[in-house]
């Protein structure tokens, strides 16, 4: 199987962060180009991400939830309030 990284998908890049819309897995998921401290391991765990050793992202359902906490990691990220 492919990787996340190899598989085209709604994907948005921003800072070192890469969120995708995995449509065949049905994921929606976060991929850092470094990894994420304790605190945003916290905060992806608290929204119900998961490390997908395989993938090499953090993941979970893709549903209208999982999008929106994707994008709350994401400017949690970036260091904007959330």
């Amino acid at each position: 199987s492919e990787s996340a990284a190899a598989v085209e998908h709604e994907t948005i890049e921003v800072d070192g962060l890469r969120l995708v819309g995995n449509k065949i897995l049905d994921r929606v998921q976060l991929i850092f180009s470094d990894k994420p401290d304790a605190e945003l391991r916290a905060a992806l765990k608290a929204n119900a991400f998961r490390w997908s050793p395989r993938e090499g992202a953090w993941q979970r359902k893709y549903t209208r939830n999982g999008v929106n906490a994707a994008h709350a990691i994401k400017r949690l990220w970036l260091g904007e309030v959330a």
